[in-house]
């Protein structure tokens, strides 16, 4: 891979371009000081391409413009980053969709009659070749499927690891393959035209596939039966591995803080509890002085009879007030925390995440960050005017002056 210049000299023309698209992605699109850099730095690099090819030849350089851009530049420059710089197929898919930004931008602007980029196709991927799990993964991988899985879905994976069986293979397994014994076991694996391979089982794998064979009924013939009753299909194992959770030091957010719904409820629960405690005392212990609660002890009630007809109704007012601001301060956090990327992580919905992605968007759909906003500060107002309601009807002092 050959290593390209940091900061290639442009012309006076081809820095006024690039000038011209900083000053737009700046102030026009709001983008982050990273993300100016890095689409610059590509444009740049192109510039540089393209006014040293035109430049073949002459006797001056000539001058980069978007309107001297056509479409056959790009497939051209496309080739030059798979040939001469060997970048990756992301990487070159990554300057070719920053360079059609570019030339919609300009299209736009009027600096250019047509689009070059638009009928320009990116690079295909590669796929990855598979590969083995190393012993940590391994583990790792055990480990969730136990917590989270099913015995049938541990089964399959112990055997997988320790026999080398495709999942076709395992999926066609039946219970008459197997031969089981104290210390020694073997599959017999059947491909096409009769023929068949015998795989021998060590301890870990007799041990979990005789714990399923005990769980299933003695008329089934499938070692791994599905819901139907058939055969398990080998394009299922795949789907089940995706429904599996991640592991649980992949579900983090930025500097290790864990994410997710249960996190954010637990961490905004655990921080509101002091709050509904500090007023909930005060409130009985200012409850407990007032006349009528001493009528009550002169009469003989109990103290559970005095807490559940003098002393909760006048608490919970208050607590419900306390209620509303702590599910706008709830709502507020949340978003706030999802709209720095430590909340709620796609694709689940969160109003943070909806505002990051409308602010990206902000100059071209201004209506979206518009929206969102609405739709937040109406929830807000709604939990207000619930609490206020609530409280109109609960409070016994407000009765008494309404009657």
């Amino acid at each position: 891979m050959a290593k390209r210049a940091g900061n290639p000299q442009l012309s006076a023309g081809g820095q006024e371009a690039v000038a011209e698209y900083a000053h737009a992605l700046h102030h026009e699109q709001d983008l982050r000081a990273d993300t100016r850099r890095n689409y610059l730095s590509d444009l740049r690099q192109f510039a540089a391409w393209c006014e040293g090819t035109w430049g073949d030849g002459q006797g001056d350089v000539e001058r980069f413009a978007p309107a001297a851009v056509t479409t056959p530049t790009i497939p051209a420059y496309r080739a030059h980053l798979q040939a001469v710089a060997r970048l990756a197929p992301a990487t070159i898919n990554r300057h070719l969709v920053r360079l059609k930004r570019y030339c919609a931008w300009a299209c736009d602007r009027g600096l250019a009659a047509l689009d070059p980029a638009r009928p320009v196709k990116l690079v295909p991927r590669v796929p990855t070749p598979p590969r083995h799990l190393s012993d940590k993964e391994e583990a790792a991988l055990l480990a969730v499927v136990t917590a989270h899985g099913t015995p049938r879905d541990r089964t399959l994976l112990v055997t997988a690891l320790h026999t080398g069986l495709r999942a076709e293979e395992l999926c066609n397994l039946q219970r008459a393959d197997l031969a089981i014994a104290a210390r020694s076991g073997q599959v017999t694996v059947y491909g096409k035209r009769n023929k068949y391979r015998e795989m021998p089982l060590n301890s870990t794998a007799r041990a979990a596939l005789g714990a399923w064979l005990a769980t299933l009924p003695p008329d089934t013939a499938c070692l791994f039966p599905s819901r139907r009753g058939g055969g398990q299909r080998c394009r299922a194992a795949p789907r089940r591995a995706a429904h599996l959770p991640r592991h649980p030091a992949r579900d983090r957010g930025r500097g290790g803080l864990r994410t997710g719904v249960r996190g954010i409820v637990v961490a905004i629960g655990i921080a509101s509890v002091p709050d509904f405690a500090r007023i909930a005392r005060a409130a009985a212990i200012s409850e407990r002085e007032r006349d009528y609660v001493a009528a009550a002890h002169a009469i003989g009630a109990s103290p559970g009879r005095i807490m559940r007809r003098h002393v909760l109704p006048n608490v919970v007012p208050p607590l419900l007030i306390q209620l509303s601001v702590a599910l706008s301060f709830a709502v507020l956090l949340e978003a706030g925390l999802s709209f720095l990327g430590l909340g709620i992580q796609p694709p689940q919905p969160s109003w943070g995440s909806m505002l990051q992605v409308a602010r990206t968007y902000l100059y071209q759909v201004p209506s979206y960050t518009v929206v969102v906003g609405l739709a937040l500060s109406m929830l807000l107002i709604g939990f207000n005017f619930i609490a206020d309601a609530l409280r109109d009807i609960l409070d016994p002092r407000l009765n008494r002056e309404l009657r």
